[in-house]
């Protein structure tokens, strides 16, 4: 993932994405590594990996819907002629 100085936006959804994923891993590290707790562990890595993936999906839906604003307005979709 490309970073950059002027887009705070960015490294905010790349510390978010990093954060989540380190904890999802050491949860299922602690599933291989203890006893007695596997399917707590399990959960704690399965809402980790939730998090990540509905941030990806909400970032998705955003993008869609500001390429479609800009193919609107750019073909004048709804100006008259």
């Amino acid at each position: 993932m490309y970073l950059c100085a002027d887009c705070p936006c960015s490294a905010a959804t790349a510390s978010l994405y990093g954060n989540w994923l380190r904890a999802a891993a050491l949860s299922i590290r602690d599933v291989a590594t203890t006893e007695g707790n596997d399917i707590t562990h399990l959960m704690q890595a399965m809402n980790e990996l939730r998090r990540v993936f509905r941030l990806q999906r909400i970032t998705i839906l955003v993008s869609l819907g500001l390429v479609a604003t800009a193919l609107l307005v750019s073909t004048g979709f709804g100006a008259s002629p």
